[in-house]
């Protein structure tokens, strides 16, 4: 069942657009695998990478079932999974702010493009490119 008043933010990793979205099931799942009951207010103290990876994985699961999370999981860059992180604390924002019938940014979308190392210590060089947009819908 389609429901057109939910939030969605947009993830790009690697070229691909994941939809990233909360809704109860999302949420549910989340509380199942960690124990933390998402329905209250989040603070930074619970906030880790096992807990973002579970919501990550959590909120793509609405419009993008098919994706082996293990598999993106793996091939994401340290600055990508800080941009995931972002894009599912924005999402979970979304899901959870008051209803207002404002849109917790104006609907702006954003754009934050990061660029990851070779591996290298020093230098500019740079090979890893990664983009985030996000996008508010749903209104």
């Amino acid at each position: 069942m389609d429901n057109p008043l939910l939030e969605t933010t947009d993830l790009v990793l690697n070229g691909a657009t994941y939809k990233l979205c909360f809704d109860m099931g999302a949420l549910l799942r989340i509380e199942k695998e960690t124990g933390i009951n998402m329905l209250g207010a989040l603070s930074a103290a619970k906030w880790n990478l096992t807990l973002m990876m579970a919501a990550f994985h959590a909120a793509l699961l609405r419009f993008q079932p098919e994706v082996d999370f293990q598999a993106l999981q793996s091939s994401l860059t340290y600055e990508q999974v800080l941009e995931a992180g972002e894009a599912t604390l924005r999402a979970y924002g979304q899901a959870v702010a008051p209803e207002d019938g404002e849109s917790t940014d104006g609907g702006e979308e954003k754009n934050v493009t990061t660029s990851g190392s070779t591996g290298e210590t020093s230098g500019d060089s740079h090979d890893t490119t990664s983009s985030l947009t996000t996008t508010n819908s749903g209104d």
